[in-house]
């Protein structure tokens, strides 16, 4: 189990189990930040540890100064044997999940398409990757999860050519940042501010695989050069100018200035519908 979940685990038992009672349950009304128990929940697993030390300790001191040690012996004994049943079973799930496949952090273990395109990126001078479907997660409120193996080959490839990625997978991110991705996948006619934000001799490079893309990844695609491709993947410099240009925007101005007829707005419409 993942250390964040079995923290989850831990909390959720810690904080969760007293409101099984009928009589405690008034606490969630009469306590409304214990009804976002997801927030509450991440501090749980401090108590459950602490707690669990605690009592360690007052055991300890017990049987120093109990006259029946052995009573105390045998307790001591009994709870490690349940503790060991209690955790080999999940322990045997795990590692059963764990080794059923090749570490994938050995470079010998990884496919050749890979290992070719590893290859290309370390001979490389490139800044930063960008692999699409393209995922950045999670401020909670704007939110790209692009595919599971676009995601997994995402890590892996950084891992291995030490290259910092754009992609992202975190808690609590800037909605800010988050704000600035979702805008450099925009219509073509929206101006992207994340081009401002790199540096001018930034090289990025974009890398496919052979999931589908949306039709804002496939046009950052063809507004980017290739510059590698193998049976598993593409690999695409990428050109500010191209992608942020002003073209589009340009083209919708010019269209809507010769256009006979004037659509109305949003606002527009609703103000006559308050009038009629």
């Amino acid at each position: 189990m993942h250390f964040y979940d079995q923290c989850l685990a831990d909390s959720s038992f810690a904080f969760c189990f007293p409101l099984k009672y009928d009589f405690l349950r008034g606490m969630v009304d009469l306590f409304g930040p214990l009804k976002q128990f997801r927030v509450l929940g991440r501090f749980g697993w401090i108590f459950y540890y602490v707690f669990t030390v605690f009592s360690v300790i007052g055991f300890y001191r017990a049987y120093l100064i109990s006259s029946k040690k052995m009573v105390f012996q045998f307790v001591f004994l009994a709870g490690i044997i349940f503790y060991v049943i209690e955790f080999s079973a999940n322990h045997k799930i795990v590692a059963g999940v764990v080794s059923s496949s090749k570490n994938p952090f050995l470079e010998e273990h990884l496919p050749e398409d890979v290992k070719e395109l590893n290859s290309f990126i370390e001979a490389s001078d490139y800044n930063a990757l960008m692999v699409l479907p393209f995922q950045h997660m999670s401020s909670e409120n704007i939110m790209m999860l692009g595919s599971e193996q676009a995601n997994y080959d995402s890590f892996i490839i950084s891992y291995h050519t030490q290259k910092p990625l754009l992609n992202s997978i975190t808690s609590r991110m800037s909605l800010t940042e988050a704000m600035i991705f979702n805008n450099f996948f925009s219509p073509e006619f929206i101006e992207k501010d994340l081009v401002y934000d790199l540096p001018d001799t930034a090289k990025i490079l974009i890398i496919k695989n052979k999931d589908m893309l949306d039709e804002s990844e496939r046009r950052l695609l063809y507004c980017s050069n290739l510059v590698f491709e193998n049976e598993s993947f593409k690999a695409f410099e990428f050109v500010p100018e191209k992608w942020n240009s002003s073209m589009y925007f340009e083209l919708i101005t010019e269209q809507e200035k010769s256009a006979t007829k004037r659509c109305w707005s949003w606002m527009e419409i609703r103000h006559f519908k308050c009038m009629v």
